[in-house]
């Protein structure tokens, strides 16, 4: 039910180059789901994956269209794309949840999030998320999310370009943004 594509637990911090995880679907992570481990994404493209899956004749919303990062994973993603992802639940490119991931020239555009929100990116659970010379465009509903709840979250923009701006990242009063 975890990384339709690709499960890393374990503590496991595998590196992986020149990939296309595309194409999946799980209740959580359609692509990839982190749950321990510090992997490394260099060049790995995320197309069409799906974090909803039906059962039993119900169709089950879920968390990270494309990625989900959790289990205090200090994950590094350069020069990636996350496009066309979506999500049942919140984060249609990518869910982080108590995690601490780095974004590095990557470029999060046209992932969905069908029922709860966060199009391109959510942070949840006290995350901490960096993000650099990156690109959040066309993601809906939002670009970037903080959940409401939970600890409190904080996200560090540099040299990106974000569509609607500092105003676009969407924080429920529930952590901090450092632009």
């Amino acid at each position: 039910f975890r990384g339709g594509g690709i499960m890393i637990a374990g503590g496991s911090s595998p590196v992986f180059e020149n990939l296309v995880v595309k194409d999946n679907s799980a209740l959580r992570g359609g692509g990839v789901h982190i749950q321990t481990g510090d992997p490394i994404f260099e060049n790995v493209h995320f197309f069409n994956n799906v974090s909803t899956v039906d059962y039993d004749g119900y169709s089950l919303g879920a968390n990270g269209g494309a990625l989900s990062v959790t289990g205090e994973s200090q994950s590094i993603f350069t020069r990636c794309t996350f496009a066309g992802n979506q999500s049942g639940g919140y984060g249609g490119g990518a869910y982080v949840e108590g995690a601490s991931p780095d974004f590095i020239h990557v470029n999060f555009y046209g992932n969905n999030s069908i029922t709860a929100g966060g199009g391109g990116l959510v942070l949840s659970a006290g995350s901490t998320v960096d993000v650099t010379n990156s690109i959040f465009w066309s993601n809906n509903p939002e670009q970037i999310l903080f959940q409401s709840d939970g600890d409190a979250n904080s996200l560090t923009v540099a040299y990106s370009n974000i569509q609607g701006g500092q105003d676009s990242i969407v924080t429920n009063d529930n952590g901090t943004v450092t632009w």
